[in-house]
């Protein structure tokens, strides 16, 4: 469903944050 796939977009955006974070750390 859209509402599905709009959390997983939320929730890829985030781990790339993350990982963007972990990595200049």
């Amino acid at each position: 469903s859209l509402v599905l796939f709009g959390i997983l977009g939320i929730a890829a955006l985030y781990g790339v944050y993350c990982l963007s974070t972990l990595v200049r750390s």
